[in-house]
């Protein structure tokens, strides 16, 4: 013979039942907070990606250009992993940071361009984005930019050209000390 025990009368109105499950209005407060928390984990995640610097190649330390005589005078050469431009003027070399100072666009170089120049009748450097000029020099002709070309701070190394990609100087106007002399 068996017995089956019931539960003592009114046992579910005590609430002794509902005890062990969830219930609705719990499982909406649980789901809104989790949801509330992955949101909040999904922001702050990418608030550190974005203002997390990442270093690629070599842009940001320093980066060997070879020797001061093989570049011709006046000549224009592209260093694309280090984004920059070396210009050989009579004063010296530069090393440019090929971002437009306006708004941050990348700068091109047209050696084909006429100009007013007296030491090179062609060439000059172009933003794509709002049509700012910039002369052999970095030094804004025409167009919206505030400013010249940005430098990075060169040297001589075991006598090689060397640009610091870490060190960059903004300039007002082209002066002739900002030549480096090599």
């Amino acid at each position: 013979m068996s017995t089956v025990q019931e539960a003592p009368h009114g046992a579910e109105a005590t609430g002794e039942a509902q005890g062990r499950r969830l219930s609705r209005r719990m499982l909406i407060r649980l789901g809104l907070v989790g949801t509330l928390g992955l949101f909040l984990i999904e922001v702050l995640g990418t608030f550190l990606d974005f203002y997390t610097p990442r270093k690629y190649g070599v842009f940001g330390s320093k980066v060997t250009l070879g020797k001061p005589s093989q570049y011709a005078m006046p000549s224009i050469t592209t260093f694309i992993e280090a984004k920059l431009f070396l210009s050989h003027v009579p004063e010296g070399f530069l090393a440019m940071y090929w971002k437009c100072p306006h708004l941050g666009c990348t700068v091109q170089w047209h050696p084909e361009e006429q100009t007013e120049d007296k030491l090179a009748p062609q060439g000059r450097f172009h933003c794509p984005c709002h049509g700012s000029i910039y002369n052999r020099y970095g030094q804004i002709v025409f167009g919206p930019a505030p400013r010249p070309l940005d430098l990075f701070k060169m040297s001589l190394e075991n006598g090689n050209l060397v640009a610091d990609t870490g060190d960059i100087s903004q300039r007002p106007k082209w002066e002739p000390s900002q030549a480096f002399k090599a």
